[in-house]
């Protein structure tokens, strides 16, 4: 609930755009009725018409199922990514990417695959853009993926997935160019949509090509299921499901995907109901087939959330197991190991975030853990035995 001046306002009525116009020109601010504390709102005019929207870096002020509420920085690694790499202009209700990889195929020596696991061993400053794995985990994140909710068994699958992942890239753009024309996610495959189904593949995939005598390639963006990766003639061939085409790697960028990704891979065939997610840069050769350029692969449950490591998916399952609601904590750039919570509970009085540690961690890292699980905003609970999950915090609302 939206309140001006302490009266409830529809911001999708005739009389609350009134209402917020009249805020808009007096600069008033209006209230979020989410929580007691009632987090300052201001009023946007985009394209005549008036948005409400959260008070910059006011996110974790909200409540968890507000759509106004952003994980605090000790439980996602997305707050240092905002105001950098992520740019949010209030006006026109757009958000501005800006990608660490490219876009256009200039000749240059095509970048490893990224791992997205580099360790946490050194201090940096916040990262100002952002990598494919990146890109990928705020794609998922905007898409509300992350976030699991007991009702949702079942109801789950590509088609909404899918239908999540573009509809959170609308209202982004990178260079000038709007995110939605840069991005391909096939939807499910439907014998009788067959033709319509190809025949967007093939659009996207025609914009691709490269252009006689006109120097650079344009590159797409595909997020799809990984089914399976076949050594070929010349390099590799990477089965998509839904996508209706096979995509091609070459030999150097084959050799490197294999030794970056073997962990996730392994990890993959021990949980037979692990999805592989990739986010991968694509163009159109000469000949007419596609090939990757970079790619990443991110791990997701059966019920497609995300995780790590074992000990993240042994949590996630412990989880939905016990019709817990949650939101799933993303690294985005931060390295596996730093000291950030694995989940938040959302079905507590008051959200609970929940840190574990590898039995494997060093006491240096276990430390970390706990400082920052005790400095941060909500109530920390801590897994860090490997003989069991401790019990979890009693439920307090319905989920």
């Amino acid at each position: 609930m939206l309140l001006l001046n302490g009266s409830p306002i529809d911001p999708l009525t005739t009389d609350g755009q009134a209402a917020l116009a009249k805020a808009w020109d007096n600069k008033e601010r209006l209230a979020c009725g989410c929580c007691a504390a009632s987090p300052a709102m201001y009023v946007a005019n985009v394209n005549g018409t008036y948005i409400v929207k959260r008070m910059p870096s006011s996110g974790p002020d909200h409540a968890p199922g507000c759509p106004s509420w952003l994980p605090p920085e000790e439980v996602s690694g997305l707050a240092r990514l905002q105001g950098r790499a992520i740019e949010e202009d209030d006006e026109t209700d757009t958000t501005y990417l800006k990608f660490a990889f490219a876009l256009t195929k200039t000749g240059k020596k095509r970048n490893a695959p990224e791992p997205g696991d580099a360790e946490a061993s050194d201090a940096s400053s916040p990262p100002s853009k952002l990598t494919l794995y990146g890109t990928l985990q705020y794609l998922w994140y905007e898409a509300g993926l992350a976030n699991w909710y007991p009702k949702m068994e079942g109801k789950r699958w590509w088609g909404v997935v899918a239908n999540a992942l573009r509809a959170a890239a609308a209202s982004k753009v990178v260079k000038k160019d709007e995110l939605s024309n840069q991005l391909f996610v096939p939807d499910p495959f439907k014998p009788d949509q067959k033709e319509a189904l190809n025949a967007a593949r093939e659009s996207f995939f025609s914009k691709l090509r490269p252009i006689p005598g006109k120097s650079g390639q344009k590159l797409g963006i595909l997020i799809g299921e990984l089914k399976d990766v076949e050594p070929s003639t010349h390099g590799a061939r990477l089965t998509i499901k839904h996508l209706g085409k096979p995509l091609f790697m070459d030999p150097d960028l084959y050799a490197r995907f294999e030794k970056v990704f073997a962990q996730k891979r392994e990890l993959a065939l021990a949980y037979p109901n692990a999805q592989q997610i990739i986010l991968a840069t694509v163009s159109t050769a000469k000949l007419g087939y596609p090939v990757v350029h970079e790619l990443t692969l991110m791990l997701v449950s059966s019920n497609w959330i995300p995780f790590e490591d074992m000990r993240d998916l042994d949590l996630v399952t412990h989880l939905t197991a016990h019709k817990r609601a949650f939101a799933k904590s993303l690294r985005f750039h931060e390295p596996v190991g730093a000291p950030i919570a694995r989940a938040i509970l959302l079905d507590t009085p008051e959200p609970v975030s929940l840190f574990a540690s590898d039995p494997s961690d060093s006491p240096e890292r276990v430390a970390a853990l706990h400082k920052a699980a005790n400095e941060g905003r909500y109530e920390p609970w801590i897994w860090e035995s490997d003989e069991g999950i401790p019990d979890l915090p009693d439920t307090g609302r319905a989920s």
